[in-house]
């Protein structure tokens, strides 16, 4: 069910058989069209990258956490390895046998980030989170933003992509 759902730039095209085509490849007139994967767009890609899953389990999470005044720093792990998890089965090949390594890559570090813009801090207590670590996240994020689908993008032309 979610084995390969969020596969980047293999996304299955439509089918293309019609009566009149499979009448002329059993005429021996055509052969049957191989469908090839369609690249997903520049948009489709960034939807695939971010955790949305993980994001939306994160907030109410430490929304209960705060609000029982525990330490949220855990949970931010915790959901950092669930991306990791989710995410390298929902990339995964047809076959199972092969995740989309720098997607889960990549998504694990956009989790990182949401967390660092909205605040958050998912390192143990004793390091210490940087007073500007809010900020950094805020940067380094629009950044992210325009690199991660062109670094899928290059590992997936890339021979061992």
């Amino acid at each position: 069910m979610l084995q390969g759902a969020l596969r980047i730039n293999l996304a299955k095209p439509a089918e293309t058989r019609t009566p009149e085509l499979d009448a002329r490849v059993a005429a021996g007139l055509e052969s049957t069209p191989v469908p090839q994967p369609l690249p997903d767009s520049y948009l489709a890609q960034l939807a695939k990258l971010f955790p949305t899953e993980i994001v939306a389990a994160y907030t109410l999470g430490v929304a209960a956490l705060d609000a029982a005044g525990y330490p949220t720093w855990w949970f931010a792990m915790v959901c950092a390895a669930a991306v990791v998890l989710l995410r390298s089965i929902a990339t995964q090949s047809d076959d199972g046998r092969s995740a989309q390594p720098v997607a889960v890559a990549i998504a694990l570090v956009s989790f990182l980030l949401w967390v660092l813009v909205q605040g958050g801090w998912f390192l143990p207590p004793i390091v210490p989170k940087p007073d500007a670590a809010r900020i950094i996240g805020s940067v380094l994020a629009p950044l992210w933003l325009a690199v991660a689908p062109i670094i899928v993008t290059k590992s997936e032309k890339s021979p061992a992509g």
